[in-house]
């Protein structure tokens, strides 16, 4: 399998959840999440950090379109992926992991050792940051490494 990532910077508004990032894969492959970044660069002593939720399935909103980046000397990728959500995806999306980011803090979490978080093939891999306290501009950033 090759390795791609997709990444960027997010505003959040307070306590409504947005969708910051989606992998869409295609009908001839299946995909794997294999490290998941999060970095919250605001620091309140009484903010709570944030909600972080991967999601698979469900019906793709309006994202702006971005290519993964190869990493290792992949060749391009057949998933295709958006950032930055203005319209949310419908349906019923899974959750299929959640995790709360410290304020003024980050993660970084390996999936390596386990199966990593799979998606079929003709799905989407989601993810949804929520906060209770609002981010401005280029204040949360977030990176997702996946196989396909």
């Amino acid at each position: 399998m090759a390795r791609y990532v997709i990444s960027g910077t997010f505003a959040l508004a307070a306590g409504t959840a947005k969708t910051v990032g989606r992998i869409m894969t295609p009908a001839t492959r299946k995909g794997t999440l294999r490290r998941l970044q999060i970095i919250d660069s605001k620091a309140g002593a009484s903010d709570q950090g944030i909600l972080a939720r991967v999601l698979t399935g469900g019906t793709d909103g309006t994202g702006t379109a971005v290519t993964p980046t190869p990493l290792e000397g992949a060749a391009a990728c057949l998933a295709t992926a958006n950032l930055n959500y203005t319209v949310e995806p419908t349906g019923s999306p899974t959750e299929v992991f959640r995790t709360t980011v410290p304020s003024g803090g980050g993660i970084d979490l390996l999936f390596e050792e386990r199966d990593g978080i799979q998606v079929p093939h003709s799905s989407a891999l989601g993810f949804e940051f929520t906060a209770a306290e609002a981010r401005g501009s280029n204040v949360v950033s977030f990176a997702a490494y996946f196989d396909e």
